[in-house]
């Protein structure tokens, strides 16, 4: 089972991420009762890659504790250098609260 989910990873990905635009879109409109201005296009894109970002970072962490799976990840070396941004950012973020706090 897990062979077939990183067999169509791309397809799990870009379904999710359509998912949660539309999903985006409708609580904007629907719920919120917000104004959904065309020119707002960077409201989609940031809807899109959040959601196209989830099921590869869940493959990623399965990875972890499965590395032989890491082989089957598709660009997965672009997730690995955000992770590390990420764990510089907050390490640069903790050493500044502490030396102002």
């Amino acid at each position: 089972m897990i062979d077939t989910i990183f067999n169509v990873q791309n397809q799990i990905s870009g379904a999710v991420a359509l998912i949660a635009t539309i999903g985006c879109v409708i609580y904007r409109l629907a719920i919120s009762k917000k104004e959904f201005d065309p020119a707002q296009l960077g409201f989609l894109v940031q809807s899109f890659l959040a959601g196209f970002a989830i099921p590869k970072g869940l493959l990623l962490m399965y990875c972890a504790f499965n590395p032989a799976y890491l082989v089957k990840m598709t660009d997965y070396t672009n997730y690995i250098l955000v992770a590390g941004f990420c764990v510089i950012y907050l390490g640069a973020y903790a050493l500044k609260r502490a030396y102002t706090t």
